[in-house]
């Protein structure tokens, strides 16, 4: 539906110029880097944005250093991605445990997507209900991401879980949750390491 993205860029730089602010866009569901590389494509030809992509299936973990320096910005759905890593349907209660952010592995693919980002000079961030735990967000601040998108309700509780530690005590914390082997164990050294803050 090329038509329908190109209105939709048309009008926000229409608003972009109206507004004189400064606009980021970016396209969900990428599955490939060269579905990024076209938007972005399409984007910068419509207007002056900063551009960037949803990172929430595992294929696209995996061609991240295939956009360096190509996109502005990634922003990782871990709903989305949780739910491709683990083949688990959000939609299925008894699946739940899946859909865990404390996974190991949904862990360790943000560490790499963190990695990645910061080597191909990608601004990274998480949505997500992960971003809304006070504790995971500082593991997330520990792996590298740049900024967390919070539930309203939670905003206060993130913003002062992230504004007790520094960036060093924050790395310590997350290399505790990379070398737990179940979710459980993760979160549990997470919290254990910030109670000895």
């Amino acid at each position: 539906h090329r038509q329908f993205i190109l209105d939709q860029l048309s009008s926000l730089e229409l608003a972009r110029k109206e507004s004189g602010r400064e606009v980021w866009v970016m396209a969900p569901m990428i599955a490939t880097a060269q579905e990024a590389l076209e938007f972005a494509a399409l984007a910068r030809a419509a207007g002056e944005f900063k551009v960037g992509v949803m990172v929430e299936t595992p294929s696209i973990v995996m061609a991240l250093a295939d956009l360096a320096n190509q996109l502005d910005f990634i922003s990782v759905g871990t709903n989305d991605l949780s739910q491709y890593l683990f083949a688990a349907d959000r939609m299925n209660p008894s699946l739940g445990a899946l859909l865990n952010p404390w996974q190991p592995a949904l862990i360790r693919a943000l560490a790499k997507i963190a990695t990645d980002s910061a080597a191909g000079n990608l601004s990274s961030g998480v949505c997500g209900e992960s971003a809304s735990d006070p504790a995971f967000a500082v593991v997330l601040a520990g792996l590298g991401f740049k900024s967390v998108s919070a539930s309203m309700s939670q905003v206060g509780a993130v913003r002062t879980a992230l504004s007790a530690v520094s960036l060093e005590q924050a790395k310590a914390v997350a290399a505790e949750a990379l070398t737990a082997t179940t979710a459980e164990e993760a979160k549990s050294r997470v919290l254990a390491a910030l109670a000895n803050l």
